[in-house]
């Protein structure tokens, strides 16, 4: 993904997600100021009533290039869950690509995380912030099952928005 790929403009708002921005100006108000906004994955259904009490992880984005920022903002919109015992953990990780060597160098910890748990009652919002991250983020769904074969489901979606110093 190139920086011209990361440009919000009124013509992308719709295939981003029709609820990122209020208006037309809104829109131009927020390129003009720097902002960008990383539809980390749309409305989405995650049913992982299958596992066995255990976790497991899945990747959702393996390097979002983000080098010129500095503040980060992200959001999970929580749209329906039922969970009878376990979470879902959003979690963003630094990491740095090479060309030179196809392993994947990222940092041991999340720098970000927002938790889906049986107590949110849909519609949730949860948010966390940061500053100084990058220039290129992992994004991971860490799913933990507490119990085995107990229903597992949730509706759910994420954004970044991300702006310069």
């Amino acid at each position: 993904m190139d920086d011209d790929d990361m440009d919000v403009d009124a013509e992308a708002l719709e295939e981003l997600d029709a609820g990122e921005f209020d208006d037309e100006f809104d829109a131009k108000r927020r390129r003009s100021s720097g902002v960008r906004v990383f539809n980390l994955f749309s409305k989405r259904v995650f049913d992982y009533s299958f596992l066995p009490a255990s976790t497991t992880t899945i990747t959702i984005r393996r390097a979002l290039k983000v080098p010129q920022f500095y503040y980060y903002w992200m959001g999970l919109r929580i749209h329906n869950r039922d969970i009878v015992n376990g979470t879902y953990s959003l979690q963003v990780f630094q990491t740095l690509p090479s060309r030179q060597d196809p392993q994947e160098f990222s940092a041991a910890a999340a720098s970000m995380t927002l938790t889906c748990a049986a107590a949110d009652a849909p519609p949730a919002l949860k948010t966390t912030t940061l500053n100084n991250l990058g220039p290129y983020f992992k994004v991971v769904m860490s799913i933990t099952q507490g119990t085995a074969s107990a229903r597992f489901y949730a509706e759910m979606s994420a954004v970044l928005y991300a702006r310069p110093a």
